[in-house]
């Protein structure tokens, strides 16, 4: 399923809801770059945008964002929401899409809010990751 770039609106054209005080946002979460993970094998997630649920494959992700492949070019500053499975239990949260990186064909995004629930299961996803990385090195 393919999306063109327009079918998404652009970040100013969304009409959010305030969030609740509970949700961190981006910039409160990012004072400095936060420190990107590889994925050893593109890991599953879904994008809800524009009332459309599409597939992308993980490929980067961090404390404030990642890097994912599918079929379809989100504009950059379109919105939508990702939904993927941990080990530590789902990770939901809204996102905006950064220009696309054409070499590595995939589209990068920046979390626009994360939940402490989400927060958690996220680093403790990150952790893991980092430590096979590590084991993987030794080996």
């Amino acid at each position: 399923m393919a999306l063109s770039p327009m079918s998404l609106q652009p970040l100013a054209e969304q009409h959010l809801l305030p969030a609740p005080e509970s949700v961190r946002t981006y910039a409160m979460i990012a004072s400095h770059r936060s420190p990107r993970v590889e994925m050893p094998i593109p890991h599953p997630a879904w994008i809800t945008a524009n009332g459309r649920r599409i597939q992308v494959w993980l490929l980067k992700l961090s404390m404030t964002g990642g890097l994912a492949r599918s079929e379809c070019h989100f504009a950059e500053g379109a919105v939508g929401e990702i939904v993927f499975d941990t080990d530590s239990g789902t990770v939901r949260c809204a996102v905006a899409f950064l220009p696309r990186d054409l070499k590595r064909d995939a589209q990068p995004f920046r979390f626009l809010s994360l939940e402490e629930s989400n927060q958690g299961r996220l680093r403790a996803c990150l952790d893991i990751v980092r430590a096979h990385a590590a084991l993987r090195r030794v080996v």
